[in-house]
């Protein structure tokens, strides 16, 4: 029996008379081509190695089956093979967008293709010279839905899909149902029975004293602990003067969910844009210090605009700038400073430093934000390694970071020289930075140290006693830093100060904008779990031994703790 393309295609011409079901996969195929995503993975049904290959299959047969349906309806006329040509470039691409999630661990919901879109400046910018991002798989979602449409519109009967437009409201709400976070059917596990919790205890008095110094905030732009070295050989630091923090924590690896957490103390885990109220303005960090007469500033060489920054800045402090007014202000000063898609030359701060700070009489708390090390990597003219041409990615990233540390030394010492009382500095990054390790890539998408352990430098003389910190929740920085300046105005509450003898890490764990990943940090223990492939790993902080948990009693207990952390 011969077998060929005419014939198999006619045998289904001849088994198919019905085209109204057409119209309902070609709604469907709206819905499913926007976010290829497998169903199964949202009900944690265990594929394991399995999913792709069974996610690859159920495709070819869907587009398959529109391409028998095309095809034997129009009669190998010109729309009709261009229709064909239409379906294998878009089975192709929906392949390369399902290997594209598995392989970078990064689903596309709807709120981060809106992300992506508000912001469509920056990340276009960025997207355009790394491969390795979030915003490529977006690029490859929009371009299957326009085919999607296109595919539709080929149809000679298409218009009839209209009398089937009132599923389509049905088909998204059950598609978006499958978007909650599965931990939901979690929740049912918590009872009232006592967790491992400490009781309320008064902490041990502090072995430093500060008289009211000036407190300058350094937060660093996506620098992971592991590629800081500070302070440099050539650098004038007093070493004795450091307390470093040895393993110190974000608990979501994105910009704007660490300057609210690390101002508030609080982390939302699941807001992709931080929201203040009422009680967290007054107990936040800068408010404490404009209690006690303190001047409060936020300097930021990124833009305020994304994600309620702006809110934060102008809510929490006195006095805020940004990328933007700075290029203004050097403009009027006649100074010239490269920008980027991501904010400024770094350098600026040293000006602005100058003129604004050093010579006010209050006393001064003030959060400086970097940029330069925010992907793609900003190596401007003042950078050394400029004019040594075109830098790979990595290589980028850590000349980045080189010149970032000696525009740190130099901010310190204009502080260290010019006011009256010796400030207590503290060097603190947003978040880490992944460059293949697991495949992960860039930031926001990877809870493992790679992304979620960053550096938690102290600086002053007062630290030449040292302490062993051995860990610290960024959301406990605030606490402790009113108990360094004020023990009897700050009250440590649950033992979350990290200069204690009885403090003890509790942290959730989250990816940002995607229950992909969640986690948590108890003592020295790290716990992640791989939502996509149902998989739990037990660790410790270094990551340097990893085992993985199989018992349901270890995902009971997990999803216990995960709760009742991240309602804390």
């Amino acid at each position: 029996m011969k077998f060929s393309l005419i014939s198999i295609i006619k045998y289904f011409q001849n088994k198919i008379k019905d085209r109204e079901n057409d119209k309902l996969i070609v709604i469907f195929l709206y819905v499913v081509a926007f976010f290829p995503i497998p169903f199964w993975s949202r009900w944690q049904i265990q594929l394991n190695s399995v999913s792709l290959g069974l996610y690859l299959i159920t495709f070819i047969f869907l587009y398959t089956t529109i391409s028998f349906r095309l095809l034997a309806n129009e009669n190998f006329n010109f729309k009709g093979i261009f229709a064909y040509i239409l379906i294998i470039i878009l089975l192709c691409l929906i392949c390369l967008t399902s290997y594209w999630e598995i392989y970078f661990q990064t689903s596309i919901d709807a709120d981060l293709f809106i992300y992506y879109i508000e912001h469509f400046s920056n990340l276009y910018s960025d997207s355009k010279e790394f491969f390795y991002d979030v915003y490529p798989g977006i690029w490859l979602h929009t371009i299957c839905l326009f085919m999607s449409f296109v595919l539709s519109f080929l149809d000679a009967r298409v218009n009839n899909v209209k009398r089937y437009l009132w599923l389509l409201p049905f088909l998204i709400a059950f598609y978006l149902s499958m978007q909650f976070d599965s931990t939901l059917n979690h929740k049912k596990i918590i009872n009232n029975e006592n967790l491992s919790r400490d009781k309320i205890t008064k902490v041990n008095s502090i072995p430093y004293h500060f008289d009211k110094p000036d407190v300058i905030i350094f937060l660093l732009e996506g620098v992971s602990d592991s590629f800081l070295n500070f302070p440099p050989e050539d650098s004038k630091i007093d070493k004795r003067n450091i307390q470093k923090v040895e393993n110190c924590f974000i608990p979501i690896p994105h910009s704007s969910k660490s300057i609210f957490t690390l101002l508030t103390g609080s982390i939302q885990l699941n807001a992709t844009r931080p929201k203040l109220n009422p009680q967290l303005i007054k107990n936040s960090l800068p408010k404490f210090f404009q209690t006690l007469g303190y001047q409060t500033n936020f300097i930021f060489t990124q833009s305020f605009a994304f994600e309620n920054i702006d809110d934060i800045a102008n809510n929490l402090f006195n006095k805020t700038i940004d990328s933007r007014a700075l290029e203004a202000w050097s403009k009027n000063k006649s100074l010239t400073y490269q920008t980027f898609a991501w904010g400024i030359d770094d350098t600026i701060l040293i000006d602005y430093v100058d003129e604004y700070l050093l010579n006010t009489q209050d006393p001064i708390f003030t959060l400086i934000g970097f940029s330069n090390t925010h992907s793609p990597y900003f190596i401007p003219s003042t950078n050394p390694d400029h004019r040594k041409g075109k830098l790979y990615k990595l290589e980028r990233y850590k000349s980045s970071i080189k010149r970032t540390e000696t525009i740190l030394v130099d901010l310190m010492n204009r502080f260290l020289q010019r006011r009256k009382k010796e400030p207590l500095f503290l060097i603190l990054s947003d978040h880490g930075e992944s460059f293949g390790e697991r495949n992960f890539h860039n930031h926001n998408y990877s809870i493992y140290n790679q992304e979620t352990k960053i550096p938690c430098i102290f600086i002053h003389s007062s630290f030449k006693n040292k302490l062993s910190i051995k860990s610290a929740g960024l959301k406990d920085i605030g606490t402790s830093i009113k108990n360094l300046i004020s023990p009897n105005v700050a009250k440590s509450k649950l033992n979350i100060d990290i200069f204690s003898d009885q403090y003890l890490l509790k942290m959730p764990l989250k990816t940002w904008n995607s229950n992909n990943f969640i986690g948590l940090i108890e003592g020295d223990t790290k716990y992640i779990l791989d939502k996509r492939r149902n998989q739990l790993f037990l660790m410790d902080l270094n990551e340097d031994n990893i085992k993985e948990q199989t018992s349901s009693k270890d995902f009971d207990l997990f999803y216990k703790k995960w709760n009742a952390y991240s309602e804390e």
